[in-house]
């Protein structure tokens, strides 16, 4: 194989990975969403969704249902919740707050 052809495969490859990624990353959006539009979140944090665009930060992290997430210097719980609501009952967050 030439270097030509080397590179075709590896482009082909390269492509393939990311239309798998765009799909996972559809399906990560939609779960996101939900997450964003639920009906129990307080008030006060979905006035911060503005300023905090959950939205674009838990879709780049690609956290999905059933995953297991460390919520390191969670504050308030801000993003705590939101992620609660992404990893679903079969999913699980741990929140730290370093001691003061």
């Amino acid at each position: 194989m030439n270097i030509s052809s080397h590179l075709s495969v590896m482009c082909i490859v390269a492509l393939m990975g990311l239309a798998g990624m765009a799909s996972a990353h559809g399906d990560v959006s939609k779960t996101v969403a939900v997450a964003i539009a639920a009906p129990d979140r307080p008030e006060a944090e979905v006035k911060r969704d503005a300023a905090r665009l959950p939205a674009k930060v838990l879709a780049f992290s690609t956290i999905k249902p059933g995953d297991l997430v460390a919520d390191l210097g969670a504050g308030g719980g801000y993003f705590t919740r939101l992620i609660s609501g992404i990893v679903g009952e079969h999913g699980q967050v741990i929140a730290q707050n370093p001691p003061d």
